[in-house]
């Protein structure tokens, strides 16, 4: 009887452990969803020289990296904040809208520019939302990493969009990181986290042959970039 109640407590303490395993190892326990959000951009553009006035709209995905009493800070790609390619000619104005998938939504004004790095930094009045910290430690080349993202528009109350994949490793001629993680239209943007749900990227473009390989800044670059604010 003795036995048989020692294999009973080992087997209950397996099935206990068991458990905080695989709770551990799931990456829905340790990404903080309500940091992210969906952005949309319209953007009038007049021309110094002209004075002709262009339009267009952008969206694609961001993540809040600080937020306190004041404020919140949300990292997005350039190339979302500025969907007008003549950004830097004439007279720009944005009316820029952040959506939280708990359907919240805040005006984002631009308070800084990386045009070599596509990184635009977006502040918003504090809405009390969590925000996700920027790595110090930089990824290795077959590190598991995990993207919330809003391609083509796809994302809800309560429904967001989770890719998992691989980094692949930097290309230091162009000093981007590269992913194994499938990428459209509406992805720009979207935060790329490590097994720690820490911030290690962006992905700003996927390759025009294959979706599934995306692109962005190096986590130096965007650690840098942050400190600024």
């Amino acid at each position: 009887m003795k036995i048989l109640a020692k294999y009973t407590f080992a087997l209950a303490l397996l099935f206990l452990c068991h458990g905080c395993f695989s709770q551990e190892g799931n990456s829905s326990n340790f990404i903080e969803r309500d940091a992210f959000v969906h952005v949309e951009v319209n953007s009038t553009n007049i021309l110094a020289e002209t004075g002709e006035t262009r339009e267009r709209q952008g969206s694609g995905s961001g993540v809040i990296v600080k937020s306190d009493v004041n404020h919140m800070l949300i990292l997005t790609a350039a190339h979302v904040c500025t969907p007008n390619p003549n950004f830097l000619e004439g007279s720009t104005f944005n009316y820029i809208t952040v959506s939280t998938w708990n359907r919240e939504r805040f005006l984002g004004d631009i308070i800084g520019i990386d045009m070599v790095n596509d990184l635009c930094m977006l502040e918003a009045d504090f809405s009390g939302l969590p925000y996700i910290k920027v790595s110090r430690i930089l990824p290795k080349p077959g590190d598991a990493v995990y993207n919330l993202a809003a391609p083509y528009g796809i994302f809800g109350n309560k429904f967001i969009l989770t890719f998992t994949g691989t980094y692949a490793g930097t290309i230091h001629l162009d000093n981007e990181q590269v992913y194994t993680i499938p990428a459209g239209p509406g992805s720009s943007g979207s935060p790329v986290l490590n097994a720690n749900g820490h911030l290690i990227g962006i992905i700003h473009s996927s390759t025009t042959v294959m979706e599934t390989i995306s692109i962005g800044p190096t986590t130096e670059s965007i650690i840098e970039f942050v400190a600024e604010f």
